[in-house]
This record gives structure tokens, C-alpha cells and sequence, in this order.
């Protein structure tokens, strides 16, 4: 469920898409029904300031991991709001583990945690909701319509 529902929801995505030749190239693996994880090389391409790793692709990151983790029920939704918090710097060379799992659930809401772990220590944690997608397979449902 989880490999059909981000390849038909997120094929172009810059964190996971398999379209997506700029992006990320994350791959994500479920590890329970509430809970997906992905180890992922670092580029240094990712970098701000010298040798770390940029705050905006962190964020994107945990984004990532959590959006990945709702996929995995075979649900679809979108970041409402998230909570960031950067507990100290990420290396931009070596590898890093993303972690998030759903910690709670309502009809159309979802709440989601996630880590980025390296070295075996807990650098970035974030907090989310998710609101579920007007409907479960059709992107084009979100957006605007055209005038």
C-alpha cells in the first residue's frame, strides 16, 4: 500500500519522487503501520554554512519522513502546520537516519513526529499536522482552479 499510494500521490516530489532527476532521491520504508524510516548519504551540496547541513533542507527532510510515514496507511495529506527544533548542527558529509511516526489521529487531522538522527545522536526533531487531502488519489483535487 504504501509504495502505490507515494508513487501515484508524489511522483515528483524533491524529497522522495521517483520523477524527480534534482531531488533528494530519499527512500523511505515503512517499519510499522504508524512509522517509517529512511538512512540517507549526505551531499555537500546541502550544506549553508560550511560542513552543515542547511536548516531549509532539514526542514524538508522531516517534511518528508512525516508526509511519507501518513503514506503507509494509504492516506494522502498535507503539512499544516510543523514545529521544528534544531538541537545541534548536522554534519553535511556521512549519513544521517530519519525517523517519524503518527502519534495521533481524527477524521481529517493527523499528528505526526519525526527525527534526524546522526552518529547516534538526536540532532532535529519536529512536530506536525496533517490534514487529509480532499480526496485520496487525485492530486489535481488540491489545486486552484483555473479562470
Amino acid at each position: 500500500m504504501y509504495q502505490s499510494t507515494r508513487q501515484i500521490a508524489h511522483p515528483h516530489c524533491v524529497v522522495c519522487g521517483a520523477d524527480s532527476s534534482g531531488g533528494l532521491g530519499i527512500q523511505f520504508r515503512p517499519v510499522s503501520e504508524t512509522a517509517v524510516e529512511a538512512i540517507v548519504q549526505c551531499d555537500e551540496r546541502w550544506q549553508g554554512y560550511p560542513d552543515m547541513l542547511h536548516g531549509g533542507v532539514i526542514c524538508m527532510m522531516l517534511d518528508g519522513v512525516m508526509t511519507n510515514c501518513i503514506f503507509a496507511t494509504g492516506v494522502t495529506a498535507v503539512t499544516a502546520d510543523m514545529n521544528v527544533r534544531f538541537l545541534h548542527p548536522v554534519a553535511s558529509s556521512g549519513s544521517i537516519t530519519l525517523k517519524a511516526n503518527i502519534s495521533d489521529s481524527s477524521s481529517m487531522l493527523y499528528y505526526l513526529e519525526a527525527e534526524l538522527i546522526q552518529d547516534g545522536k538526536t540532532k532535529a526533531r519536529a512536530t506536525a499536522r496533517f490534514v487529509k487531502r480532499a480526496t485520496k488519489m487525485d492530486p489535481s483535487a488540491d489545486r486552484p482552479k483555473q479562470r
